[in-house]
């Protein structure tokens, strides 16, 4: 019997504001999708520390990233930010980095 690959999935990400905790999720679309195709579909939070990411990373077979309705923040890249912009949290675009 083969193995089956292991699948990364980056979740969404919102900070933590005054009436709720931080949290992550992801649509089940994506891991049941990594699941139909043969895969194990395996959730990756936005860790903080790339070490830990990278020693996740090294286990998986491939990575899906999901991407989101809001931008990367052009001001993190020295840009000017034009006022369409909707800047996803600092936390989410330092993981999909």
């Amino acid at each position: 019997m083969s193995r089956k690959p292991l699948i990364g999935i980056n979740t969404d990400f919102r900070p933590e504001k005054a009436d709720s905790f931080a949290f992550s999720w992801s649509h089940a679309g994506y891991f049941d999708s990594v699941s139909r195709a043969g895969g194990i579909p395996v959730i990756l939070p936005p860790l903080a520390d790339d070490d830990d990411l990278k020693r996740v990373v090294d286990t998986l077979d491939g990575v899906v990233l999901t991407g989101c309705k809001l931008d990367l923040d052009p001001v993190r890249m020295g840009l000017d930010k034009h006022p369409a912009t909707r800047p996803m949290p600092a936390r989410r675009e330092d993981f999909d980095r």
